[in-house]
């Protein structure tokens, strides 16, 4: 664990006993330490002897004191098992971090706001942004910003000045998203012109 620790490995806590109840556990007293602590797992759907601050600030004291020298701020329960009281128990012994929920969890909480696909998808997309070349000029107070794309490709993301005003589209070209300093652009390809108005 040392040797890790030198590496420049992060070091977290995956709890004491690695018990399937421990979302069961009593909260304790926020006094637990070792070598006093001695969560007891008898089956795989029983446990004694073990509280949720018991596993995180004796776990977290071990990996500290064995690496001689990380600080350990990440958490992952043991099975995933998650007691109500934990992110507050979290904060209280030290962790700024917790992965607490599945990889499906996850996926269906962030499926309607993140892109899925493979990693040729992933590297055929990146290669055409980065294929991307965009033209700027100026008219009166207005700037026609022109990107021309070679081949398809969507959710292009243009960083732009915060004094910029999207005016017109010259192409069409479906906005996904405008904020202070971006546009997203959705599907295209071709020459997308965009104009702007610029404030004083």
């Amino acid at each position: 664990m040392a040797a890790r620790h030198r590496l420049g490995m992060e070091l977290g806590s995956h709890t004491v006993a690695h018990s399937t109840v421990f979302s069961h556990f009593r909260l304790g007293t926020g006094t637990e330490r070792y070598p006093e602590y001695q969560p007891y797992v008898k089956t795989k759907t029983k446990a004694a002897n073990g509280s949720v601050f018991g596993e995180l600030r004796v776990s977290k004291y071990l990996i500290e004191k064995l690496s001689g020298g990380t600080n350990v701020m990440s958490f992952r329960p043991g099975e995933l098992s998650n007691p109500k009281a934990l992110p507050q128990a979290l904060v209280a012994t030290g962790y700024r971090y917790s992965s607490s929920s599945t990889e499906r969890e996850f996926v269906a909480a962030v499926r309607d706001v993140a892109w899925f696909g493979s990693i040729g998808q992933d590297g055929t997309w990146w290669a055409a942004r980065n294929r991307v070349e965009v033209d700027v000029q100026t008219r009166g107070t207005q700037k026609i910003l022109s990107v021309p794309v070679s081949e398809q490709l969507a959710g292009l993301t243009v960083q732009i000045p915060r004094t910029w005003r999207l005016a017109m589209q010259q192409t069409h070209a479906p906005i996904e998203a405008t904020g202070g300093n971006f546009v997203v652009l959705g599907a295209m390809q071709g020459t997308v012109r965009l104009v702007f108005d610029v404030l004083p």
